[in-house]
């Protein structure tokens, strides 16, 4: 199983008002103690899971490249990232403990300019190819997206509850966090955040997994 970290209860600023509106209001957000994996799912997990369980390996097709075993999984859905983490006794992220992991403990929402902002090829770097953060998270907003637990919801953050916020009840999109190694020099921000359809399975999208402390 992946290495976990304790992130400390405390509140932290959530959300940035000078990006795109998605990422509007900087607003507090209080969470509890929670342990979230140092870096994401790789393959090696991710297969060792399948064997055991039975379940469908990625769909790679003709893109091995994609398929080392110290690389981060993707061309998973979001059911199947949920299905990895119960398997392993833990669960998805929300999207604000996925984004305190990732500030690692810093006030305001951390450019990534000492990271390279290129790669050549559609393949992913090594899981804990950079130095870890604050709190010792490898990979946050570098590597490849990440699936969290909450559904997206255009607004949310203006009306999201000040403690545990899980996200809206319902939605057609789940929030998936971070950046890509693909287009790292547009996507390098902490505060980023997309969305996918569930059954959505890209290259550029795997996970991390979480648990209450």
């Amino acid at each position: 199983m992946s290495e976990d970290v304790l992130i400390p209860a405390g509140e932290f600023v959530m959300g940035r008002d000078r990006g795109p509106e998605n990422e509007r209001p900087e607003h507090a957000v209080y969470l509890d103690a929670f342990y979230i994996d140092a870096a994401p799912v790789t393959n090696d997990q991710f297969f060792r899971f399948c064997r055991e369980t039975g379940a469908l390996e990625p769909r790679y097709g003709l893109a091995p490249d994609l398929t080392g075993p110290d690389l981060p999984v993707t061309m998973i859905s979001w059911r199947e990232a949920a299905d990895y983490a119960a398997w392993a006794g833990k669960r998805l992220p929300s999207e604000a403990e996925w984004e305190k992991a990732a500030r690692g403990g810093l006030g305001g929402p951390q450019p990534l300019a000492d990271r390279p902002v290129e790669k050549p090829g559609y393949d992913a770097f090594p899981v804990r190819t950079f130095p870890s953060n604050g709190f010792g998270c490898f990979d946050m907003g570098c590597n490849v997206w990440e699936w969290t637990a909450d559904w997206y919801q255009d607004g949310y953050y203006a009306r999201s509850p000040a403690r545990n916020p899980r996200g809206p009840d319902t939605g057609m999109y789940k929030v998936i966090r971070g950046g890509d190694f693909f287009e790292m020099t547009r996507w390098r921000r902490l505060v980023n955040r997309g969305m996918l359809v569930t059954d959505n399975d890209r290259n550029l999208v795997g996970f991390r997994c979480c648990r209450s402390a």
